[in-house]
């Protein structure tokens, strides 16, 4: 049976307390199909923004120079329009896609607006994007993995296709927003199981299980609800087989930089009651669950933490210790840390809180038997 099938989707995330003021726009978006099919469609979001959104021109094309791209529509029309608050699908384009097929998206406004709804990825071997404040430019994408590749409004891109595809999501926080663990995921996925599988991304910065944002600066209010809220909710619609989750390393460091976090006392009770809950509320949905378990971290620059932060690292490997009991946990930050805190410099991305290419691949190992386990025996 031939069906529109979700090929790419990174949910975007709520930047309203620091929305992306620009009088022009142009961004370049690369995505890579989980799926074949003859057919594509695309869908943009307004979800957080206050006006409706005006995009003049986009395209879609099969290389980076736009070469033979063609022109997208949403009802027959050139201009499309994305009201506050809501999605829009874009018209069908004839299109021949394969798995692991390179995609480019070229969006253009000339409108002075505000951007909101927004996404990222550091990794870039599957997804880039760039973008810049003249309508009137072609973004060149850079392979970089050290900065922050940022878009707007793209959220799902779905093909026309005889593939029936299981669902795997992937949330949480930085660790899977930045892309260092799922792009070789992804790529194991696509190349082993083709038009098997399609991972939906809604990992968010700032992530905690138990506690929304705090809002003692706009950046942190970007950190959005908590992991237990988000399921619940479960924005995207979708059921998945299976959900990889990183979480708690926020809960665990925010309370030393946020006053507002530093009021939200986690325990030991509570921290696991919440794990419980999230596994409860996956189960409602037959979604199994894979839990990794908190990684190394620190705040210090100096090499010395001060004694809050040994505090913090010491109840995380007491958590840790507790994680190791529980089926669904994969444990890799023993892999990862260095003593008496941090991430080994091998594996470190340079702020001694996030992993580079090198350490995802090292947790990716890790959880790609777990998720052959899970979806294909």
């Amino acid at each position: 049976m031939v069906a529109w099938q979700a090929a790419w989707y990174y949910e975007n995330i709520d930047f309203s307390a620091m929305p992306f003021k620009m009088r022009e726009l142009s961004q370049l978006i690369k995505i890579t199909s989980f799926l074949s099919g003859k057919e594509l469609r695309l869908k943009l979001t307004n979800y957080y923004g206050k006006e409706e959104l005006i995009f003049d021109e986009i395209y879609v094309a099969l290389t980076a120079d736009m070469k033979e791209k063609q022109r997208v529509t949403a009802l027959y029309q050139d201009t499309i329009v994305i009201p506050q608050g809501e999605a829009i699908w874009t018209d069908s384009i004839d299109l021949d896609i394969k798995v692991g097929q390179t995609i480019y998206v070229y969006m253009k406004s000339s409108q002075g607006q505000e951007y909101c709804d927004f996404k990222c990825t550091y990794e870039t071997s599957l997804t880039n994007a760039s973008f810049a404040r003249s309508a009137n430019f072609l973004p060149k994408l850079s392979d970089t993995w050290q900065s922050r590749k940022g878009w707007f409004c793209l959220e799902e891109v779905d093909v026309w296709t005889k593939a029936n595809p299981k669902y795997l999501e992937i949330t949480g926080d930085s660790l899977m927003e930045m892309g260092m663990i799922t792009a070789p995921l992804m790529q194991y996925l696509m190349t082993v199981h083709p038009d098997e599988v399609t991972v939906l991304n809604t990992a968010i910065s700032g992530s905690r299980l138990i506690h929304d944002a705090p809002h003692d600066q706009p950046i942190y209010e970007t950190f959005g609800e908590s992991l237990l809220s988000r399921m619940v909710r479960n924005r995207s619609g979708f059921k998945p087989e299976l959900t990889i989750v990183s979480i708690g390393a926020n809960d665990l460091m925010l309370p030393l930089i946020s006053e507002v976090a530093a009021r939200q006392k986690i325990t030991k009770d509570n921290f696991f009651n919440a794990v419980q809950r999230l596994n409860e509320i996956l189960e409602k949905r037959n979604s199994e669950l894979i839990l990794l378990d908190i990684p190394p971290f620190t705040l210090s620059h100096t090499g010395r933490p001060d004694d809050k932060e040994l505090q913090a690292q010491k109840f995380r490997k007491e958590l840790n210790s507790k994680l190791a009991t529980i089926p669904e946990t994969v444990p890799t930050s023993l892999l990862l840390e260095m003593l008496p805190c941090g991430v080994q410099s091998a594996y470190d991305f340079g702020d001694h809180m996030h992993i580079n290419q090198a350490g995802g691949r090292v947790v990716a190992t890790k959880l790609i038997p777990k998720i052959e386990q899970e979806l294909f025996h």
